[in-house]
């Protein structure tokens, strides 16, 4: 029995709330029956100014199969910023489940002698001292 493997995806939230303060009475101001007239104006036509707060957070999911995780995170990231992964950092662990699944789901192997393969219309990259699964869509400093 394979151990369960453990995502951190990504979870966006973008709230709205009403600035308070915004558009408010100015007692000091110059022509007060103006402001009057235009914060009426403003609360019937429901313009008011909104604060937008995006708050990201870490969901813990579990998944039985590496293929499923790489979607998974792969999709979550795509989703929360914007971005296409390029790359996929697989630990040995999952390297060795990802070419078993292969096998078994789609009748084919992943060559193991290459030192860069694909899966997904990513690169993957094989770092043996790496335990998990890491979507990226971009490495610095290195020719990968």
């Amino acid at each position: 029995m394979e151990t369960v493997l453990k995502a951190y995806l990504p979870k966006v939230q973008t709230m709205y709330e009403v600035a308070d303060g915004a558009y408010a009475f100015n007692e000091k101001g110059k022509l007060k029956w103006l402001q009057k007239l235009c914060l009426k104006i403003l609360d019937k036509l429901g313009c008011q100014y909104y604060n937008q707060a995006v708050e990201v957070k870490a969901v813990t999911i579990n998944f039985d199969k590496v293929i499923d995780l790489i979607q998974a995170q792969r999709n979550a990231i795509e989703l929360a910023y914007g971005r296409r992964c390029k790359y996929v950092i697989l630990g040995q662990n999952a390297m060795r489940r990802l070419i078993i699944e292969c096998s078994d789901r789609f009748g084919f192997s992943i060559p193991v002698d290459s030192r860069f393969r694909e899966f997904a219309g990513m690169r993957v990259i094989l770092c043996p001292w790496f335990d998990g699964v890491l979507c990226l869509d971009e490495i610095e400093g290195g020719n990968y």
